[in-house]
């Protein structure tokens, strides 16, 4: 975290001051993006709004880092931006942006290492929604610790609840059996971590002092992946620069724990993305399609926080990180083309943290509108139990979703597979969320 602080401080001289007060809204959920914005000094937080009049707070900004990277597609920010502090940000727009990477390479690096950074926060955040509220807290307790390198948390009881998207009764219960045990003290508006080895045990729930609830988490889709969402054609023209990997079904990609070395781009096939939580069980977290790439948040070297492994006969290219940095020196659109698929990345890690505020038919209907898109023949390979694991709902609640879509002649359920028979209809379940 660090490294990536004040890594754009060269360039301000190219975008345009803002002095902003507290509570001032640099800009809103749903805004079509112009730019993108660096924050001098200051403080601000990102949240999601929810159509239920939900919020969470998916991130805290502070001096030194770059905010509303979506901007520079032009396209709707998915998040909201909300000043905590006085502050000093310096707008760039795209024009300029595309400037200064054009002239800078190691500008060009430090946008690539702020949506990576972004991707792996949020690909965090998802692997631990079904965990416990015990887990989420402390995983949100780490990030802050990482990002303000201290042990003292500026956090009151209240924003906490919003940042890990539970009730401030269950956070004070948190607190308070943390405070008993001597985990953490407290006063006014700071949280004081004194054991970060029992945080990590928390977080990573390998040898957890408390108990953990298991579950599986989905990654939704938008509906501009409804709509097909791909960018081969743009990544097929530099694929030559990249090493082609033949996998057999089954086969691991990268494991959990290993050091990221550079990225994949599936060029046919599928991958399942799975991590190991308590006992070694497995959660689901994304099934990746053809035309796509994944292992992009571990490409500056962090650690891989899952499994990726070929769900069926796949063919992948690999671009390892030194390589890259130095192709897109040469490969201007390569640059933007990874830079599109990471931020479409951010906003399908966005949705997923919204996807749990919403109905069961909601959920199962994102979730197989996303595998009938990229199956290759036409139908879903997965058993009830399999979709299960994968929503994070029961069997019992998959079930009865199931036998009333195929009552409806929406889908057809055999054991092992469903083949969608109206996909305008589960379009419609999914519109009905309103998430974009």
């Amino acid at each position: 975290m660090a490294a990536l602080l004040f890594a754009w401080e060269p360039f301000i001289s190219f975008g345009q001051a803002l002095t902003l007060k507290k509570n001032a809204v640099l800009y809103h959920q749903g805004d079509i993006g112009s730019g993108f914005y660096y924050m001098k000094q200051g403080a601000a937080k990102i949240k999601l709004l929810s159509d239920q009049g939900g919020e969470r707070t998916i991130d805290y900004v502070l001096s030194g880092e770059l905010l509303g990277e979506q901007g520079i597609e032009k396209k709707p920010y998915f998040t909201t931006v909300v000043i905590t502090a006085p502050s000093i940000v310096y707008f760039f727009s795209i024009e300029v942006y595309h400037q200064i990477c054009g002239r800078y390479p190691a500008a060009t690096e430090a946008m690539m290492n702020s949506v990576i950074n972004k991707v792996r926060l949020l690909a965090d955040t998802v692997a631990l929604l079904s965990g416990s509220a015990e887990q989420q807290t402390a995983h949100v307790l780490y990030k802050l610790f990482q990002k303000h390198g201290s042990t003292a948390i500026p956090i009151d009881q209240t924003a906490l609840a919003h940042y890990v998207g539970t009730s401030r009764i269950t956070i004070y219960k948190i607190i308070k059996k943390w405070k008993q045990s001597g985990l953490i003290a407290m006063d006014h508006h700071k949280i004081y971590l004194n054991n970060m080895q029992v945080i990590e045990q928390l977080l990573y729930a390998r040898t957890s002092p408390f108990a953990r609830k298991e579950g599986m988490v989905v990654m939704p889709i938008s509906r501009q992946g409804l709509e097909g969402y791909k960018m081969a054609d743009g990544w097929h023209a530099y694929l030559y620069l990249a090493k082609r990997i033949y996998l057999k079904r089954n086969s691991v990609i990268y494991s959990q724990g290993d050091v990221g070395k550079g990225f994949y781009y599936l060029d046919s096939g599928m991958v399942k993305v799975v991590t190991s939580g308590a006992k070694g069980k497995k959660r689901v977290l994304d099934i990746v399609g053809s035309g796509h790439i994944f292992g992009e948040q571990a490409m500056d070297g962090q650690l891989y926080f899952s499994t990726a492994v070929a769900a069926v006969d796949s063919v992948i290219y690999f671009f390892s990180s030194e390589e890259f940095y130095e192709l897109i020196t040469a490969h201007t659109k390569l640059f933007h083309l990874f830079m599109e698929s990471t931020i479409h990345k951010i906003r399908l890690l966005s949705e997923a943290i919204l996807l749990k505020s919403l109905d069961a038919e909601q959920q199962l209907a994102f979730l197989l509108l996303k595998l009938h898109r990229i199956s290759a023949d036409g139908f879903i390979h997965f058993s009830r139990q399999e979709l299960a694991n994968y929503s994070g709902l029961t069997r019992i609640t998959v079930y009865k979703v199931l036998k009333k879509w195929a009552q409806d002649n929406w889908i057809d359920v055999h054991s092992q597979m469903i083949r969608i028979k109206h996909p305008k209809a589960l379009e419609k379940v999914c519109s009905s969320s309103n998430i974009t």
